[in-house]
């Protein structure tokens, strides 16, 4: 019998048992006792209960084994996660070489009652995510179990992990591939594409259709026959479905929850509009947009491009929640400020000022558009370096909505700067020019130029929206008697905005 195999007779045969015990009883040495005992506790076979002189070890029955799951990344084996009975452990694979993932420390354990940021901010959120909480026991083991998570990681268990077979050695570096991979279009993008898709998956609520994180009802789908259907493995699009429960503007909430909805009439035709201005006018990274309308639901389903991937490899994306170790539920709570601190730590000014640059940019676009939902899952960086070598630059932008067009009272941006939630001005985006040492006549020139494009190409993507109108009826419900053309909301909201900004016709 070795000396593991003797420890753990001991621990079977006493139930609970003290350190000095269990050198006394097995007769080994203290020092060996030790060391034995650290790795079959990390193996998950023992338990230590309590401190100090009260602390003793135990056995963990085989109901009581956490459960684990190999975490990859760009297709290297990086550690083992393992949970159960309200704790959660992470361990680095000895053959990792690669940068400690956000918030894991390699060289001290890591236990948590929570599931580590890095991870959660991968899952679904809100209801998308009891639904999945109902079939599955925690968080942690949708990780496995619901696939297609931004960026690059796989999650397996050990099972699953013996037939992952992908070779990463062989990925181009993404600049390279780039303009492939998020493809072009103009605005507007209208598809006359069939939807192969049963009206049961377009209204769910629920995540069995997409494992991306966010709100919002998602499926994964691909491109067949000129139609669109739904991707079970490797998608390379994602549709964004409009919902039948959420076509009436002013329809009421469930009877626990009184007031009214916050439905935002053609959302998809709003984020297609202002992702293709961001492409289109401002040079941003951005992937491939369209809307496809529904007659039935009156409303527009969206479709986007998956900017993450090519053929069968993935690229690595990180938010900001992750990198910040902000879960889903506080993504709203950190400032501006932090946030650009973040941004200066994980990009060099040395290697990367144009990224830094663009993060800034991005920044003061969405204060001009009122991106009101702009947090810290919304901002992301993604590796154009190697699997060797990591080099990190914005990502391709997703998920910008004017919420300044539905309510022009709206505050401006998802986190506060300077204290302040509205009625900011240029200079309060000095102190991130300066977080990010960008010279402060560069940042001005760059803010003076994206106000311009605003005002001199804006009105021709109403105009745009106004050539749909002709064959398809956009009302926008103002009360409860008085609509108006989608198009008149998009003018009224260009011609506030050119008075708040101080922008002269």
């Amino acid at each position: 019998m070795t000396k593991r195999e003797k420890i753990l007779q001991i621990l079977k045969n006493y139930g609970q048992i003290k350190p000095k015990e269990l050198v006394e009883f097995s007769g080994i040495a203290e020092r060996t006792v030790r060391d034995n005992i650290k790795k079959l506790e990390k193996e998950g076979l023992i338990r230590v209960v309590g401190e100090t002189s009260e602390r003793y070890y135990e056995l963990i029955e085989d109901d009581d084994k956490p459960k684990e799951i190999f975490v990859i990344l760009e297709g290297h084996k990086v550690g083992t996660l393992l949970y159960g009975n309200g704790q959660h452990r992470f361990i680095y694979d000895k053959k990792y070489k690669g940068k400690p993932l956000p918030g894991l420390d390699k060289g001290s354990e890591n236990v948590s009652a929570d599931l580590y940021p890095e991870f959660e901010n991968l899952l679904p959120e809100n209801q998308r995510r009891e639904v999945l909480l109902q079939k599955y026991s925690e968080p942690a083991d949708i990780l496995a179990h619901v696939t297609n998570h931004h960026g690059a990681y796989d999650f397996f268990t050990p099972e699953q992990y013996e037939a992952f077979d992908i070779d990463y050695s062989r990925r181009p570096n993404y600049n390279i591939v780039k303009k492939e991979i998020l493809g072009a279009n103009q605005f507007p993008n209208l598809m006359d594409t069939l939807i192969d898709i049963s009206d049961e998956v377009l209204d769910s609520n629920d995540s069995n259709y997409s494992g991306l994180s966010g709100y919002q009802n998602k499926v994964d789908v691909t491109f067949e026959d000129n139609k669109i259907i739904r991707a079970i493995k490797n998608p390379d699009y994602l549709l964004k479905p409009v919902n039948l429960d959420w076509s009436t503007y002013f329809k009421r909430r469930k009877p626990a929850q009184p007031k009214e909805r916050d439905y935002y009439p053609y959302v998809a035709l709003n984020e297609h509009l202002f992702m293709t201005f961001a492409k289109n006018e401002l040079g941003f990274d951005v992937p491939y947009t369209g809307v496809i309308w529904d007659e039935k639901r009156k409303d527009f389903h969206y479709i986007t491009k998956r900017y993450d991937r090519f053929r069968n490899w993935k690229y690595q994306q990180r938010d900001f929640g992750q990198i910040m170790g902000y879960t889903s539920d506080n993504k709203y709570i950190p400032t501006s400020e932090k946030l650009f601190d973040a941004i200066a730590a994980n990009i060099n000014s040395a290697l990367d000022k144009s990224a830094r640059e663009d993060f800034l940019s991005f920044y003061y676009f969405s204060y001009v558009l009122k991106h009101t939902d702009l947090h810290v899952k919304n901002i992301s960086v993604i590796n154009v370096g190697t699997t060797a070598k990591s080099l990190y630059q914005l990502s391709p932008l997703y998920d910008i909505i004017s919420v300044g067009v539905y309510n022009g009272k709206s505050q401006e941006l998802g986190l506060s700067l300077n204290g302040n939630y509205k009625n900011r001005k240029e200079r309060d985006f000095h102190g991130l020019a300066e977080r990010l040492e960008i010279p402060i006549p560069v940042f001005e020139k760059r803010a003076e130029w994206i106000r311009n494009k605003f005002k001199s190409e804006f009105p021709k993507y109403i105009k745009a929206v106004e050539g749909i109108e002709k064959t398809i009826k956009l009302k926008y419900s103002m009360s409860r008697t008085k609509k108006i053309d989608f198009s008149q909301r998009l003018r009224n909201f260009y011609n506030e905005r050119l008075v708040e900004l101080k922008i002269p016709r």
